[in-house]
């Protein structure tokens, strides 16, 4: 059992540019976190580069990945990923890719032996954005051998940190709650003040059954601070991608096969625990579907507010004044300081 985790990953990328030939190569510089059996990486300076074809596709490529533990280091080597699908919406170019890939030596100095390349063709799950900050991604690589797990790997120019919450998850659909079961929940935090939720493998179960649903990732939702945690929320459509395990073909998982589906999402975090509801809306089926992960820590807080002689204050769920009670849930904060959550029907 692996009790101290430290990730190293060094990426050298060198980026040659030979007229008429590599002209669309690109190299991007950012933050690197790689999470090992559940534990994270602190960020770390990388590179990556990323060459496009006449055809659209590309070619992306992390160099040189070692991952090392209290006891030992793991030259792992260049992971390559080749043939990637592209899609351009308003400046903004999304990519995804699942399939396998092989891993080529790398060519850090002082290092007689990569295993990546004894691996064979190993498993990878890779989706990420192109915008004008630079590259996102977060990627998934099965790897055989030492390491003998799913790593994740997130890549981004302003990424800082990021955490894995793991509790319980409960869907409701047309007001029947499914089986509550243990999920886990990575979040990304950048720079920018903005924070990136990813919920992979999701599977729903049923009395009926599970119902494998796919990779769920919402990005790019500004952070402020509200109720003594932090709050976000996003209200758009998102895309589920295929999920990535041994017992499940590609075509079996269900959101794929959805297209865009509008949701609302609201999320409360704190240094511990996060919580998140998710409202989707679908129309074919026509249901409701609301996604519960975690408990409500707003409940548990009190004393948020300075304490006031003269008056009742009254919030929104986001932490907004307002002039007066309305329905749905509402912060009333006392005249003795005290906070507390309402339902008004």
């Amino acid at each position: 059992m692996v009790k101290c985790l430290r990730i190293l990953a060094t990426i050298v990328a060198i980026f040659s540019f030979n007229i008429g030939v590599n002209a669309q190569t690109a190299v991007y510089m950012g933050k690197l976190i790689v999470n090992v059996y559940g534990i994270n990486s602190e960020p770390q300076d990388a590179s990556v580069e990323v060459k496009t074809s006449d055809d659209g596709t590309i070619k992306l490529t992390l160099r040189n990945l070692i991952i090392a533990t209290s006891d030992s280091e793991t030259p792992i080597g260049n992971i390559s990923v080749k043939n990637i699908i592209v899609e351009s919406e308003n400046g903004i170019k999304s990519f995804s890719y699942e399939g396998e890939t092989s891993i080529s030596t790398g060519n850090k100095q002082n290092i007689e032996q990569w295993e990546g390349p004894a691996m064979g063709n190993v498993p990878v799950v890779l989706k990420g954005i192109i915008d004008k900050a630079g590259i996102h991604f977060e990627m998934a690589v099965t790897l055989s051998g030492t390491i003998n797990n799913t790593i994740k790997i997130f890549f981004g120019k302003k990424l800082t940190s990021m955490k894995s919450f793991t509790d319980n998850l409960i869907v409701n659909v047309n007001g029947e709650n499914s089986i509550p079961i243990y999920e886990t929940i990575d979040v990304t935090y950048d720079s920018d003040n903005t924070i990136d939720v990813f919920l992979d493998n999701f599977i729903l179960h049923t009395e009926e059954g599970d119902k494998p649903i796919g990779n769920i990732s919402v990005r790019t939702m500004m952070v402020k601070d509200s109720l003594g945690c932090q709050y976000f929320s996003r209200k758009g459509n998102i895309e589920i991608t295929a999920g990535s395990t041994d017992n499940i073909a590609d075509d079996q998982w269900i959101g794929p096969q959805l297209g865009e589906i509008p949701i609302r999402l609201k999320a409360f975090v704190n240094e511990e625990k996060i919580y998140i509801t998710i409202e989707i809306t679908m129309t074919n089926p026509d249901k409701k579907v609301l996604v519960y992960f975690g408990n409500d820590i707003t409940n548990e807080i009190t004393n948020v507010y300075s304490p006031s002689t003269n008056s009742t204050e009254i919030y929104s769920v986001n932490g907004t004044r307002v002039s007066k009670e309305h329905k749905g849930i509402q912060i009333i904060r006392t005249s003795d300081g005290r906070a507390k959550k309402i339902l008004n029907y």
